[in-house]
């Protein structure tokens, strides 16, 4: 398949090269700004209370001082983190890739900054472009990427270890011939699948289909007729409705990684900025308020990471599916909220990313479809039910329908 002439194709000694040019954000682009704001408040924060608290400032140095205000250098590391995030998005920069003897090598350029990451090419399975919607029929079922956009990314899935993404934020017109040379030069094995893009004439990126059960881990969707047996799910039929009601997560459910890190965030946070406000109080040392009033900020933070866990996992919802649309309810101790979609703003239902990550791995939801947007909600939910219940969606409003996979 033919490149396009924005990316520049040059044969190596060893290997072949493929320069693509700079990411075209526009003016989104100075988003970024904000980050590196916020980074540079936080990291700068972080700075001066080290430097406070280590009192290296004050004459000869203190163990017990100094060991204290190691506390701060986690604060620093994640205040640099925030400003370099935003710097990727002011300067987006762009990617050249390698492909050498048994090595890929992608390299990311932006402004001062370069990076370059290596995988092995021993044990490729299948490349995809992500984020563009397409659909294929496999021994599997019916399976489904989720859409986020025309800004995508490659994604080459091995048969032992983790994916590798790489040029995120190009359009797909650049990825999707690309996947395709990438491919061709991998010389990825006989193909059992081939996935289709919908809605376009885009070329379609061919998938080598691994001989394993397809992980929920990856943005797509199963169709799953049957409950899962450790659902607790309650379903109320009729002809012409469904209604859903679930039950709590509970405390000790995945959301309790919340409560972990609401604990450890306002443990330190409420341990300097005590010492703080202790200065302020007892020695009236007002030069203490901004710190005081600084420090503030992030146990509010931290309270509100807590109420978020204790949303999770005390909220109950209904989920009621008629021909007129779906009305959603959720009640916990926290909140309550409730909203309505009409039948006919809805063009397909199922399960996709929420855009939160627990130890690196994405939070998935169910995404009710209404033309280039959707609706999300249940994340965080088994992976399981969230398929089963996308299913049983589509199958009641006859969206997109596919034949079921053989029974095991």
């Amino acid at each position: 398949m033919e490149l396009p002439s924005d990316i520049k194709f040059e044969q190596l000694a060893n290997g072949v090269r493929f320069d693509l040019p700079p990411r075209q954000y526009g003016l989104v682009r100075f988003a970024g700004l904000v980050p590196i704001g916020f980074g540079c408040l936080f990291g700068g924060f972080a700075v001066f209370w080290t430097i406070m608290a280590s009192g290296i400032l004050e004459g000869p140095p203190n163990l017990f001082r100094l060991l204290f205000g190691l506390w701060g250098l986690p604060f620093i590391i994640v205040g640099l983190s925030i400003i370099f995030a935003g710097l990727k998005v002011l300067f987006p920069g762009r990617t050249t890739i390698e492909l050498r003897q048994d090595e890929l090598r992608v390299t990311e350029t932006s402004g001062l900054i370069r990076r370059t990451k290596r995988r092995s090419t021993a044990n490729v399975a299948e490349i995809t472009v992500e984020n563009a919607r397409i659909t294929t029929n496999s021994r599997h079922g019916s399976i489904e990427s989720a859409t986020t956009g025309n800004r995508n990314a490659i994604q080459i899935r091995f048969s032992k270890g983790k994916p590798f993404k790489f040029a995120a934020g190009y359009d797909s017109a650049i990825l999707v011939p690309l996947a395709h040379t990438l491919a061709d030069n991998l010389q990825v094995p006989a193909l059992t699948d081939t996935l289709r893009v919908e809605g376009g004439s885009r070329p379609a990126v061919p998938v080598t289909q691994v001989e394993q059960e397809v992980s929920t881990d990856t943005p797509r969707q199963i169709t799953q007729a049957q409950q899962p047996p450790a659902s607790r799910i309650e379903v109320v039929e009729a002809p012409d409705n469904l209604i859903f009601m679930l039950p709590r997560l509970g405390f000790l459910s995945r959301a309790a990684f919340l409560l972990v890190f609401a604990i450890f965030w306002l443990g330190i946070s409420c341990t300097v900025t005590g010492g703080f406000a202790i200065g302020l109080i007892a020695k009236r040392e007002w030069s203490m308020i901004f710190p005081v009033l600084f420090g503030s900020v992030f146990i509010l933070i931290g309270l509100a990471i807590l109420a978020g866990y204790v949303h999770l996992a005390t909220a109950t919802a209904v989920l009621v599916v008629s021909g007129s649309g779906i009305t959603f309810t959720q009640q916990s101790r926290i909140k309550k909220s409730e909203w309505q979609l009409n039948r006919a703003d809805i063009t397909d239902v199922r399960v996709g990313p929420s855009g939160t990550e627990i130890n690196n791995k994405p939070v998935f939801e169910l995404q009710i479809i209404t033309g280039d947007t959707h609706k999300g909600l249940l994340g965080g939910r088994d992976d399981a039910e969230l398929h089963w219940l996308a299913t049983r969606l589509r199958t009641f409003y006859q969206l997109n329908q596919t034949p079921l996979p053989p029974a095991a």
